[in-house]
């Protein structure tokens, strides 16, 4: 092979082990990339919190005591026996509110008062009376008699949104007509919690 022939060779391999070098870079280059043909997918992730919330009364609501009455000739507004008996005049009747996500608004309602006889003193003689407040060293005052509810035997709103951690305070008030006859009369009176802004 004369000197020319080797020269061309020569040139001929390096050529092509310049291609191939190019070829390489441009490969490696382009692996990188996503191709034309690539797709992109979402999804959504989901979940569902529910309302939750948990009630206790307090030891004095388990019963509401109007006492013993001897003379019905003014026997009207009659306090419960714990109305007054917190600090500061406070009632130590209550609901509260020990754990939640949401406001609660409590419900209300009750029964007619009844002795072992069947005489009735009738619900429109019961009436209540509610505030709502943070804490126990904070006791606001419910409205006295004179601004009081009648109860009722369906459910009605009392206390409003109250929160995780605050109380629904209570007052009750009786009256007693002159002609009611002798006895202990005994009723029931029932609370509900619901979401706040819920139907009773």
């Amino acid at each position: 092979m004369s000197y020319k022939e080797v020269k061309l060779v020569f040139f001929a391999v390096l050529l092509v082990l310049f291609f191939f070098s190019v070829l390489s870079l441009f490969t490696i280059k382009w692996a990188n990339k996503i191709s034309g043909l690539a797709a992109e997918q979402s999804t959504v992730s989901r979940v569902q919190v529910q309302a939750f919330f948990s009630i206790a009364k307090s030891n004095d609501l388990n019963t509401i005591d109007f006492g013993t009455v001897a003379n019905l000739a003014n026997a009207n507004d009659l306090n419960a026996s714990q109305n007054y008996n917190g600090p500061n005049n406070g009632t130590l009747y209550y609901l509260a509110v020990t754990d939640s996500n949401v406001g609660v608004d409590f419900c209300i309602r009750g029964t007619s008062l009844q002795n072992s006889a069947g005489d009735i003193i009738d619900i429109g003689n019961y009436s209540w009376s509610n505030s709502t407040i943070n804490n126990f060293t904070d006791f606001n005052q419910p409205p006295p008699a004179s601004q009081s509810v009648v109860l009722s035997t369906t459910f009605e709103g009392s206390a409003k949104n109250v929160l995780n951690g605050q109380n629904a305070y209570y007052r009750f008030y009786l009256d007693i007509p002159p002609n009611t006859n002798p006895g202990i009369y005994n009723n029931t009176v029932y609370f509900k919690g619901v979401v706040s802004g819920g139907a009773c």
